[in-house]
């Protein structure tokens, strides 16, 4: 796998599951724009980014770039505008244990963030940059800049399917996110489904497997396998 450096603005190929790759725009680090375009080759060629329809924006970890086969597509035009959303769901402080699939033969425990189902709409603009007067973001957080609602209500889907989570992206669950997108052409973030205790369909089966770390390293590799065909070096870390 190549290195990409950071660079605004730079317009990449990432691959999703084997051969299925999308495409995606850097921003300011760390955010990418990943865009509702989807194909099998590794390398494409004359892609403008204005003219394409964006899946979602979000902060991507150095692991996710680091493990991710990713390309940069050097005669991209990328859109320069600064068109993603400054409102986002953060979750609620600490942590709970959820059974994805209960009663199914197929139950997959995770333990994932927030001590309730749901989260807080807030403020964030992804452009903000810290200054001597103010280093830190407005809300004492310094995570994000204010409130917007306390206590999303579990069933505001139009709410939750429009807002991204304030987490950062990593290695494999993004690319999985990524591989569901590309099924449903829109949209889809299983981790926000558990969030928000939201029905789970069977497709998601392998992203619920990611989060929740794998039951043991054979199935760790196997799902690593999907990605990979040489995954023993890698881990989810």
């Amino acid at each position: 796998m190549t290195r990409v450096s950071w660079k605004e603005n730079r317009v990449l190929n990432i691959e999703t599951r084997k051969g299925v790759f999308v495409v995606g725009q850097m921003l300011k680090h760390p955010y990418i724009r990943f865009y509702n375009m989807f194909s099998t080759e590794s390398s494409l060629h004359n892609v403008n980014t204005m003219k394409l329809s964006v899946l979602f924006t979000a902060a991507v970890t150095k692991q996710y770039l680091r493990c991710s086969r990713i390309s940069v597509l050097k005669d991209a035009v990328p859109d320069i505008r600064k068109i993603d959303s400054d409102t986002w769901i953060n979750q609620y402080p600490g942590s709970r244990k959820v059974v994805a699939y209960q009663g199914d033969d197929q139950e997959i425990n995770c333990v994932i963030l927030g001590h309730k189902p749901g989260g807080m709409l807030v403020k964030k603009d992804l452009w903000w940059s810290p200054t001597p007067e103010q280093p830190l973001r407005t809300h004492i957080s310094g995570v994000f800049d204010e409130v917007i609602c306390a206590d999303i209500p579990l069933e505001a889907n139009d709410i939750i399917d429009r807002y991204e989570l304030t987490g950062m992206c990593v290695f494999p669950y993004t690319n999985e996110r990524l591989y569901l997108c590309s099924l449903y052409n829109k949209s889809v973030d299983p981790y926000k489904d558990l969030v928000f205790n939201r029905s789970l369909p069977k497709e998601y089966s392998l992203a619920i497997k990611i989060i929740s770390g794998g039951s043991d390293d054979k199935q760790r590799k196997e799902i690593l396998n999907t990605y990979f065909t040489e995954p023993t070096e890698l881990n989810f870390k």
